[in-house]
């Protein structure tokens, strides 16, 4: 019995030395595969920061290019700032003109609108004659007095009707 307890002593103890060296293996792998882990997070936060760089460089050179490009298409800065200091100019100058001319512009357009003749025109009385004979003052209502008298005419009846408002008549 005593060399089956030895056997079973011996057994157990190369067993636990076993087991420990089994455990001290696997806080071992533990060890290694932590320190990878920890290397690997280490080249992949390199490898952003590096990759962010090189994409900013990337940037900042086609920012480049765009920059050159407008600048070679509309011209530079100041030739905009010219451009634009030429259009204020240009529109000072036509509001100067309209607040100088805006009464006068406005007398004229409410004389001839309120100065409205009401007699025919000799010519539609029948009068052709007299109408000859004197010759017509020419100023802004007389100008289109008569153009007026024909315009619903010549848009009602496109095809029947010539430039000067005469009607035209088809023989069939």
């Amino acid at each position: 019995v005593s060399t089956q307890s030895t056997w079973g002593f011996y057994q157990r103890s190369t067993m636990d030395e076993n087991v420990r060296k089994l455990m001290d293996a696997e806080a071992e792998a533990n060890k290694v595969t932590q320190r990878a882990q920890e290397e690997k997070a280490v080249k992949l936060n390199k490898a952003r920061l590096d990759a962010k760089a090189e994409i900013e460089k990337y940037r900042e050179e086609e920012e480049k290019k765009f920059k050159e490009a407008i600048e070679k298409a509309y011209g530079s800065g100041n030739e905009l700032e010219l451009m634009e200091e030429k259009v204020n100019k240009e529109i000072e100058v036509i509001t100067k003109k309209f607040m100088a001319n805006q009464d006068k512009v406005i007398e004229l357009l409410v004389n001839n609108v309120m100065a409205v003749d009401l007699e025919l025109p000799k010519v539609v009385k029948g009068d052709f004659k007299s109408a000859q004979q004197t010759k017509p003052e020419l100023n802004f209502s007389t100008l289109f007095q008569n153009c007026l008298l024909y315009t619903s005419d010549a848009a009602d009846e496109r095809s029947s009707v010539d430039l000067g408002g005469r009607r035209i008549i088809k023989n069939k």
